[in-house]
């Protein structure tokens, strides 16, 4: 008789009629390497902030990935290539978008020729040795993602967009792993207790 109530529940609190109505969540995503490396695993934490419906959510994060990879497309000009290891992790951060609209396009590009002409290969090595990105850093990152669901109430795919907002280098890769911990300690009776809440509604 429970399984019958949690299966109506669920399925009345998705909502599967056109136009598909679905969560895209804004979290803080704070990331750190355990080891001063860039092949170092890496340890996750994801606040959300904001929840909210709205049609398709997914295809705005569809739109917030093609839109960055044009920006990074037009910033680096025609010598950009997804294949060119140098460029390989170039999505730009807060900053990098600043210098973008900061600049016009044609110094934009005689500045990437005078930097290919001084020794590009040299300075790609450089960028590929410390490749560093919001989910795997060197260091720890602070993030603003957006995530949704392909579809409700239990979906085994998702959409993730993340915009790295602040990164700090020298840290003890220890840290968000022990935060992570405590957190989880301090409210896990919070939690507790309002799954029984909800269990005892249900009943």
């Amino acid at each position: 008789m429970t399984n019958n109530k949690l299966e109506q529940t669920n399925g009345s609190s998705a909502d599967l009629s056109p136009p598909f109505y679905l969560p895209l969540i804004t979290s803080l995503l704070i990331s750190e390497s355990l080891f001063p490396d860039p092949d170092s695993p890496a340890a996750t934490l994801i606040i959300p902030l904001v929840r909210i419906r709205i049609p398709y959510a997914y295809f705005l994060i569809v739109a917030l990935d093609l839109i960055t990879a044009l920006l990074v497309k037009w910033y680096y000009g025609p010598t950009y290539s997804l294949l060119a290891p140098q460029y390989a992790s170039a999505l730009p951060d807060i900053e990098s978008l600043r210098q973008i609209y900061g600049r016009p396009t044609g110094q934009q590009t005689f500045e990437r020729q005078e930097t290919e002409q001084q020794g590009v290969e040299q300075q790609g090595v450089e960028q590929q040795a410390a490749v560093s990105t919001p989910l795997l850093p060197v260091g720890m990152a602070f993030n603003i993602s957006f995530s949704s669901p392909f579809y409700e109430p239990n979906s085994k795919v998702s959409t993730l967009f993340t915009l790295e907002l602040k990164k700090i280098r020298n840290i003890p890769g220890y840290l968000l792993p022990v935060a992570t911990l405590l957190l989880y300690i301090i409210l896990r009776p919070l939690f507790l207790n309002k799954q029984n809440q909800n269990q005892d509604n249900r009943d």
